[in-house]
């Protein structure tokens, strides 16, 4: 089934299109802990008009991963900005 963080989790935002594409899993990640893993399909800016210039991706649900239940907040720190890049 092809979700849409956009739809599962109102998240809009904006990033780095050329790291993006490299990105091999789209993480769901609240209060510091993994809770869906998604393999990115398409990533594109988004029709809606109140998010002008923001982005939003396609992408499976990977339901096999390791990554569920994960603690990744030392990942972050205190950081406002809701997109991470993260070699693992």
């Amino acid at each position: 089934m092809v979700v849409t963080l956009l739809n599962r989790l109102n998240l809009i935002c904006q990033y780095d299109r050329k790291r993006a594409k490299k990105a091999t899993h789209v993480l769901a990640i609240v209060n510091g802990i993994v809770e869906e893993v998604y393999n990115p399909v398409d990533r594109k800016h988004t029709e809606d008009p109140k998010h002008i210039g923001r982005s939003e991706f396609l992408g499976v649900e990977d339901e096999h991963t390791t990554y569920i239940g994960k603690d990744v907040s030392a990942f972050y720190g205190k950081s406002q900005n809701p997109v991470k890049y993260i070699n693992m």
